[in-house]
């Protein structure tokens, strides 16, 4: 079952998808990577096209013209076909992470199939998503996305909520889309926590850098409540800039934590991962904090109640209700003896169904049928 594969993405990537589908990939088949950011002086006449005083609003504006409009989504498009056809010979197979471009001005004429985690559709309605096309855009590249679907030979999906979504606003068939999940970091993998501490910590952990959008604030809210109830219990913020919403009693602010062994030991130091996020495509830090049999309390949306089990490895509550997100810090903390097989339980599900072998296993099954 080996090929060639030319993996079509943008190389850096802050989700770290690209590098994860590259590591599974490469034991069994040939990987070449087709990055349209790869050529320097489309980068330095966005630079200067999308100049602004403000550096906020200049980077904002350089990605809208980078990526996310028409002209951007055609310039990429180009230049994946420039990359690709210095490579590309018969028999190989065209992967594109996500569907802001199409592999090659060509692409209706080869066969290429698409992973994705979110679509466009789905960023219009969250209200959250920052990195959307201006409102003038919106229709032109939306149509854009739709050719891209409807010409893939296959689209593999994060989840089931976004197969669904396929279907229903993108109206593609239900053979030609397949969810296939996502996987773990193999360095959690390796070292997963196989026995929890006898006694709690009465530490709560919170890991994201998107405050707001991960549901932050709601965080803050039901510790505040919870914390009425147990006056000893901490939470732990890793990633976000800070806030004064963060300077309350109890809450540890870390910032940015870019060491894995030392956000290993936040995980371990923790009983309850909370991450109510009001937009996510996946989340891959629940299946982090469950390789360490942390449960997890997560919202009612996106892929996370295929993630928690909600009672069993954790919890789901829906997205802004702090009261109910309090009710179950409280609960879990009066309940001492769920602790520790539910942790148990999220570390096994991690195993049996979040790793990137059995996500490759589940892709090559239909690439190379």
């Amino acid at each position: 079952m080996t090929g060639t594969i030319h993996l079509i993405s943008q190389k850096n990537s802050s989700s770290g998808l690209p590098h994860y589908l590259y590591n599974a990939l490469l034991p069994y088949h040939n990987i070449t990577f087709i990055d349209s950011g790869a050529f320097l002086l489309p980068k330095i006449c966005n630079l200067i096209s999308s100049f602004h005083i403000d550096r906020k609003k200049w980077s904002h504006r350089r990605s809208m013209i980078s990526t996310y409009s028409v002209e951007g989504w055609n310039r990429n498009t180009i230049l994946n076909g420039i990359l690709l056809d210095r490579v590309m010979k018969s028999g190989d197979k065209i992967l594109q992470i996500g569907g802001l471009y199409a592999p090659h001005p060509n692409a209706a004429q080869l066969e290429y199939y698409l992973f994705t985690t979110y679509t466009m559709k789905l960023a219009f309605q969250d209200g959250y998503s920052r990195w959307v096309p201006d409102q003038d855009e919106r229709e032109g590249f939306v149509a854009l996305e739709q050719h891209l679907y409807n010409k893939a030979q296959h689209i593999f999906v994060a989840s089931d909520f976004v197969r669904r979504h396929l279907m229903l606003e993108y109206s593609i068939p239900p053979d030609q889309v397949t969810a296939v999940s996502m996987g773990v970091d193999d360095f959690f993998v390796k070292n997963m926590r196989m026995k929890l501490p006898h006694s709690p910590t009465k530490k709560c952990l919170f890991v994201g850098y998107t405050f707001n959008l991960k549901g932050g604030p709601d965080v803050l809210k039901a510790f505040y409540i919870a914390r009425e109830h147990i006056p000893e219990l901490e939470l732990v913020i890793i990633g976000p800039n800070y806030s004064n919403e963060m300077h309350q009693d109890g809450v540890i602010y870390v910032g940015a934590v870019t060491d894995r062994e030392k956000l290993l030991r936040y995980y371990r130091d923790a009983d309850l991962f909370l991450l109510p996020s009001r937009c996510d495509s996946f989340g891959f830090v629940f299946l982090e904090a469950m390789t360490q049999s942390l449960v997890c309390v997560g919202s009612n949306m996106n892929a996370m109640p295929e993630i928690i089990v909600d009672g069993a490895t954790g919890y789901i509550v829906e997205p802004g209700d702090y009261q109910r997100m309090a009710e179950v810090i409280i609960e879990f903390y009066e309940h001492p003896e769920l602790r520790i097989p539910m942790g148990h339980h999220a570390r096994e599900r991690v195993l049996n169904r979040f790793t990137w072998p059995r996500v490759v296993a589940a892709m090559e099954s239909v690439m190379f049928s």
